[in-house]
């Protein structure tokens, strides 16, 4: 089992499974997990456990689950989307929409979340029951983000990426705007109270930092709503 020679990250077996695990500062990982149920994502699962005083996440390797493969070890190496949907398109045809769906809901996710941390190794492709689907890990990075960054509608760090609020609603199709517009309504302030909730009481104990996160993400709606604001006739947004 884990002992305190296993250091901040590594694998083991337990009767034949093999499990991942990795430090565990924040609880971060169980607190989004919530957040991912909520919309309907697929995700590792992490349980908190201490060893020799130590806060370790422990999770199953997905590869229990079916067969699983990185982002980028199945071939992706772009963040950009239509890259990513002209691979999909590709390789995963008869799943494609399916595919697609979870995502641009894993970006839209990762926008309200302040996650600037989403690259092609923490998420990837798990074949189950003969279907394809979307699985994410590692989202230890949420909430990253300072309030000098989301107080700017205008900075991104990433600017490869394509989490910028107001170039999704005005360049998106349609159907993925309106996608984004509903994942944004559900996921309120009660939602994420709620979500604070169920995590302390799987973890036992009050949230760290959960002030600032949701001072943060109060921050971040604001701004979200400033740039909806600006496409609110052109784009039907509510």
């Amino acid at each position: 089992m884990l002992n305190k020679n296993f250091g901040i990250r590594g694998t083991f077996e337990i009767d034949n499974s093999k499990y991942f695990y990795k430090r565990n500062s924040t609880f971060m990982e169980i607190f989004i997990e919530q957040i991912e149920e909520l919309f309907g994502l697929n995700h590792a699962h992490y349980i908190p456990i201490v060893v020799d005083g130590t806060k370790y996440y422990l999770s199953k390797d997905l590869n229990e689950i079916g067969p699983f493969t990185t982002a980028f070890d199945a071939g992706i190496f772009s963040s950009n989307i239509n890259d990513i949907r002209s691979f999909v398109m590709e390789e995963y045809p008869d799943d494609f929409d399916s595919l697609m769906n979870d995502i641009i809901k894993m970006y839209f996710m990762d926008l309200l979340l302040l996650n600037y941390d989403r690259n092609n190794n923490n998420w990837g492709f798990l074949d189950k029951d003969g279907h394809v689907q979307i699985y994410l890990l590692d989202n230890d990075n949420c909430f990253s983000a300072d309030k000098s960054i989301m107080t700017s509608l205008d900075r991104n760090p990433r600017r490869d990426s394509f989490l910028e609020i107001d170039n999704i609603i005005d360049t998106f199709p349609v159907e993925e705007v309106e996608l984004f517009n509903t994942m944004f309504n559900m996921l309120d302030e009660n939602a994420f109270t709620s979500a604070v909730e169920k995590t302390e009481e799987i973890i036992g104990q009050e949230l760290p930092y959960k002030d600032y996160y949701l001072d943060l993400f109060r921050t971040h709606r604001k701004n979200i709503e400033k740039v909806k604001n600006r496409f609110r006739v052109t784009k039907n947004l509510n």
